[in-house]
C-alpha cells in the first residue's frame, strides 16, 4: 500500500494576530520563491508556498489560494442607501461573465455590461470590500464616471482578462498600488488613464507594475497628477512594454517622485512616438538626464514639455534636437522650460524652440 504523507500546519485566522504556517505538496501553495505582501497575499505568481524561512504572514484575510489570488478586489466606501455602479462598458469588443461579492452578503451574475446587477445598493454606511471572479474585460471610470468617488482603494489586480482599465479620477482611491500576478494585465491592449488624476494614492510604484505588458501600447496619463506617490521612478517599469506608442504625461505633476531617472527606463519602447509632458513638473527628481535615455526611441514625433519645470535636474541634458539621432521629431515646444540655466551646464546650447 502506498502511503502519501503531505504536510500541512494551517494559519490560525484571528484579526490583527501575526501567525508562521508551513503547506507541503498537496496543500494550498505549491512552490515558489515569491515574497508575500502586507495583507500575507503573495505577489507575482499564481502559485507559490512559504519557503524553508518560515516567513510571517499577517492574518484576517482570504485562505491564500490560487482562485483567491484571481479575484479582482476593490473597497468603496458610501452612505446609507448609496449606489455602486460598476464601471462596465457597452461594447462588443469586451465579454463580461463574473461572480460579484458586494460585501454585504449579496453575491450575483453579470453577464453583460447593462446587466442590472452591476449596480448595488447598500443599506449601511460604511468601507465595503467588492470581489470579482471570472472575466471582466474591461473597467472604466473614464467611460462609467457614476461611482468614481466612492471606490477608496485597489486591494488586489486578481486575473479577470481586462483589455482595458482605469481608475480615471477616481480622487479618494486611497492605499498603495498592489503587485499583480505575471497575468494580471497580460492582455491589456490600452492602460490609459490608468490612475489619471488619482491623487489620493501613496507609496511607491512597484517596479514589475507592468510585468507582461507587451501588447498594450498607450499608457497617456498614466500616474497623472498623482502628487502622493514617492520615491524612486522603477527602472525595469517598461522593460515588457515592447509596443508601448503614447508614454505622454506619464508622471505629469508627480511632485513626489524622486531620486533619478534611471537610464534604461525606456529601453525597450523603441515604437514610442510621443513623450509630452512625460516628466511634467516632477520637481523631486534629481541628478543628470541620462544622456541614452531616448536612445532606442527611433520613432519619436513629440517632445513637447517633456521635462517642463523639472528644477531638480542638473548637468547637461541630452540633445534631442539633433536630428541624426532623432530625424522624425516634428514637436518641442519648450521641452526643457523652466530648468535653471544655472543647473544646466549646456542650456546656451539649446535651441530657442526647446526652452
Amino acid at each position: 500500500m502506498v502511503v502519501f504523507v503531505v504536510t500541512i500546519i494551517l494559519v490560525i485566522i484571528l484579526a490583527g494576530v501575526t501567525v508562521r504556517m508551513v503547506i507541503g505538496d498537496n496543500g494550498i501553495i505549491k512552490k515558489s520563491k515569491e515574497t508575500v505582501d502586507e495583507f500575507g497575499r503573495f505577489v507575482g505568481q499564481q502559485q507559490a508556498y512559504i519557503d524553508g524561512k518560515d516567513e510571517e504572514l499577517k492574518t484576517g484575510i482570504d485562505p491564500i489560494t490560487t482562485e483567491n489570488l484571481k479575484k479582482f478586489i476593490t473597497e468603496w466606501t458610501v452612505e446609507a442607501g448609496d449606489e455602486i455602479t460598476l464601471p462596465l462598458v457597452n461594447d462588443a469588443a469586451y465579454s463580461y461573465n463574473f461572480d460579484v461579492d458586494y460585501g454585504d452578503g449579496t453575491v450575483v451574475h453579470v453577464s453583460s455590461a447593462t446587466d442590472e446587477n452591476r449596480k448595488h445598493k447598500y443599506k449601511e454606511s460604511r468601507t465595503y470590500t467588492v470581489k470579482i471572479s471570472g472575466t471582466c474585460e474591461c473597467w472604466s471610470f473614464n467611460d462609467i464616471a457614476d461611482s468614481k468617488l466612492k471606490i477608496t482603494k485597489l486591494n488586489q489586480w486578481g486575473e479577470v482578462g481586462v483589455k482595458i482599465i482605469n481608475f480615471n479620477q477616481c480622487s479618494n482611491l486611497g492605499g498603495t498600488i498592489p503587485i499583480p500576478t505575471p497575468n494580471s494585465l497580460k492582455y491589456s491592449n490600452n492602460l490609459s488613464l490608468l490612475f489619471n488624476e488619482c491623487s489620493n494614492l501613496t507609496g511607491e510604484i512597484p517596479n514589475n507594475l507592468l510585468y507582461n505588458c507587451n501588447n498594450t501600447g498607450k499608457f497617456y496619463r498614466l500616474f497623472y497628477g498623482c502628487s502622493g506617490l514617492t520615491g524612486s521612478i522603477p527602472e525595469d517599469l517598461f522593460k515588457d512594454c515592447i509596443n508601448a506608442t503614447n508614454l505622454g504625461a506619464i508622471f505629469f505633476h508627480c511632485t513626489g517622485l524622486t531620486g533619478e531617472i534611471p537610464e534604461d527606463l525606456f529601453k525597450n519602447c523603441s515604437r514610442v512616438s510621443n513623450f509630452q509632458s512625460t516628466f511634467y513638473n516632477c520637481t523631486g527628481l534629481i541628478g543628470e538626464i541620462p544622456e541614452d535615455l531616448f536612445k532606442n526611441c527611433i520613432n519619436v514625433e513629440i517632445f513637447n514639455y517633456t521635462f517642463y519645470n523639472c528644477t531638480g535636474l542638473i548637468g547637461n541634458v541630452p540633445d534631442l534636437w539633433n536630428i541624426e539621432k532623432y530625424p522624425n521629431v516634428t514637436e518641442h515646444t519648450q521641452c526643457f522650460r523652466s530648468m535653471s540655466s544655472t543647473n544646466i551646464t549646456n542650456y546656451s546650447s539649446i535651441p530657442d524652440g526647446w526652452k
